[in-house]
Formats: structure tokens, C-alpha cells, sequence
């Protein structure tokens, strides 16, 4: 049974700390009402559609849940074959690089995007017995889409919290392939002489909102802020993509609002590949070709285009939604500075 006052004084300081009310009602009655099989390593999606919140108000609901004891976060490592749980562990740093399925007597690699996965228990000290031991023998919950461990590093809470829990670069936690999107305001410097240091910094800060929350909105992650810049990291190219075209028309928008002139807006690059997730001063970065071809890409945008790699265009379904939406592909083939000949890019633009 759960302790009925340790619960109450948990979430209360789970409200106290930013979680809404009607979701502290919401989950005080699901754990009331729930059997002990679905306290237990729960996919944080399924929460997410009984609680009916967002994917982002659920991750970083489990976040305080677990600074403020009512959830423990487990890394379950499942095969890519047959969804076993190979692995299982409270910290991401100690996830293996590679692992074994006693199911199908075969080895796999664990991936930060892929298998790599997170589940939520109620946590043991708000039950009043001892909890049995965990099932070796469990699979992967197929019910709904699993929480990869790329999602949850994209949350600032959980970057600000928990950057501890990643290795450094000689352990680091491999990314199969994700999209890696940079921003850059450009003329920023400029922008502080023109209108002035407090004005610019109001402005700079209401653009970090409009990406932040865009981003977080179309299931991105902010890995970090460089200057005005921006750093995100999604699973899905097309997202990345809406994202893209989003920013800048509301920094557009942003800019008019400020009648500053038509010289300064900002640029966006777009690529994708294998990567690897470190903690670099106790802060979750991403290194790797990928996010350094990422990088070089945003010099070529302008406040007018975007610039994506090869990797991009080549995906049907980009192709399907540039098409859709009147997009216009410029292929240029250009140096890269750190990458050897000529690098193949598209500059994006709005028909």
C-alpha cells in the first residue's frame, strides 16, 4: 500500500515546484487507483495520455518527480530484435556500449535514440511494504511510443539536474542518428550598438523563448546556448524542418516588432548522422563529424534560407515535405573547413 501522507507531501513539493495542479490531482488519483504492475517501470508515455498533459509538461513532470521522491528513474537497455530488457540501471552513465539478449543469444549495441530507454517506478520508500524483486524477464511496453534517452537529454531540467548521470568522452552514449539543428541571430554584435545593451538583451531573450519553445514543442531537445546561438538536437528531420521555418518567420516577426532593419535575422542549419552524448564541465554536449558539419552548415544560411546537408535532402520523407509546402532546393557543392574537397548543401528557401 502507499503512504498516503509521504505521497501528499511529495507532491506538494512537486507543485510548489512548477507541476500544475490539475496534474498533481491526476496523478495522486492514478496512483490511488493503479495496481502495483503499473507503478512499476512505466512508460512515461502512458502516463502522459492518462494524465492527458504534452510530452514536454510529462518530462518535466518526471524530472521533479524524481528531485522530489515520487519517482525512480530506471535506463531500460531493450534488444532491437525482440524488445527484451538486456539491462537495467538507475544511472545512463553505466549503461554498457554493448550488450547481450539471452533471448535471441545475440549481441547489440546500445543507442541513445534507439534503445536506450526510459521508465518510471513509483518510488519504494512511499510504499509501506518491501517492494518484490524486479522481473528479469520483462519487454520493452509497445503500448505506446518509448522515451528514448535522446528525448529526456534535450530537456533543460533534466540537463540543469542531471548532466552527472553522462560520462565523458572516453565513456561516452552513442546516438545512431539524429538531427542536429544550429541557430545564429545574425549582426548580433551589431544589434548591441544599434539599440543598446538592455534593449538587445531583451530582444536576444525573447528569441531564445520563441526557439526554446518551438523546439520543445515539436519533440526537440536544447542541448546548449552559444552567444545568441542555439544547439537542438531532434529525432525526426521533418520536425527539425517545421521547426526551422518557424523560428524564422516569428524572429522575423520579432525583428518588425523592434523596427529594426531588414540587415539582421537569423540563420538556421539543419544535418543529421551518428553522434555521441558526453559530459563536457557538467554539461551534456554532443560531439562528432555530424554535429561539426552541423556547425560549419549555419555560415551558409541566410535570414531568407536554410541550409540542410546531403544526409537531409536525401530522406523521402523531406523531399515529400518540401514539395508539399512549395519549397525551393539549391544544391551548391562548397569547402568545409575541417572536412576534406568539396561538401555537398542545400539552401532552403520559400517559394
Amino acid at each position: 500500500m502507499i503512504k498516503e501522507k509521504s505521497l501528499k507531501q511529495v507532491l506538494t513539493k512537486m507543485f510548489r515546484n512548477g507541476t500544475a495542479k490539475k496534474t498533481i490531482q491526476d496523478i495522486y488519483r492514478f496512483i490511488r487507483k493503479s495496481e502495483l504492475s503499473e507503478l512499476r517501470f512505466q512508460n512515461p508515455n502512458y502516463l502522459a495520455i492518462h494524465l492527458n498533459i504534452s510530452r514536454v509538461e510529462m518530462l518535466n513532470m518526471v524530472v521533479n518527480g524524481v528531485l522530489h521522491g515520487l519517482f525512480e528513474m530506471q535506463w531500460d537497455v531493450s534488444c532491437p530484435h525482440c524488445g527484451t530488457i538486456a539491462e537495467h540501471t538507475h544511472v545512463l552513465g553505466e549503461v554498457h556500449e554493448h550488450n547481450f539478449c539471452q533471448s535471441c543469444q545475440v549481441d547489440f549495441d546500445s543507442f541513445a535514440d534507439q534503445n536506450i530507454l526510459l521508465s518510471v517506478s513509483i518510488h519504494p520508500d512511499l510504499f509501506t511494504e518491501v517492494l518484490p524483486d524486479q522481473i528479469l524477464t520483462r519487454k520493452k511496453d509497445d503500448r505506446v511510443q518509448p522515451v528514448s534517452a535522446l528525448e529526456l537529454i534535450g530537456i533543460p531540467a533534466f540537463n540543469e539536474h542531471f548532466a552527472s548521470q553522462i560520462p565523458p568522452l572516453d565513456h561516452s552514449v552513442k546516438i545512431r542518428s539524429a538531427t542536429l539543428m544550429f541557430s545564429d541571430l545574425i549582426q548580433s554584435t551589431q544589434l548591441y550598438t544599434q539599440i543598446g545593451d538592455i534593449k538587445a538583451y531583451t530582444f536576444v531573450k525573447q528569441h531564445f523563448d520563441i526557439l526554446f519553445t518551438e523546439i520543445l514543442n515539436h519533440s526537440g531537445g536544447i542541448i546548449k546556448t552559444i552567444g545568441d546561438a542555439v544547439m537542438a538536437v531532434f529525432t525526426d528531420s521533418v520536425e527539425a524542418l517545421v521547426v526551422s521555418l518557424q523560428i524564422k518567420d516569428a524572429v522575423k516577426q520579432l525583428l518588425q516588432d523592434n523596427h529594426l532593419e531588414d540587415e539582421y535575422g537569423l540563420r538556421v542549419s539543419i544535418s543529421s548522422g551518428p553522434a555521441l552524448v558526453v559530459n563536457m564541465n557538467d554539461q551534456i554536449d554532443l560531439f562528432g563529424s555530424m554535429v561539426n558539419r552541423a556547425a560549419r552548415l549555419v555560415g551558409f544560411s541566410s535570414k531568407e534560407t536554410i541550409a540542410i546537408s546531403e544526409e537531409i535532402m536525401s530522406q523521402p520523407k523531406v523531399q515529400h515535405f518540401l514539395s508539399e509546402q512549395h519549397i525551393m532546393a539549391q544544391n551548391l557543392n562548397k569547402p568545409l573547413k575541417g572536412f576534406p574537397g568539396l561538401n555537398s548543401l542545400f539552401l532552403l528557401r520559400k517559394s
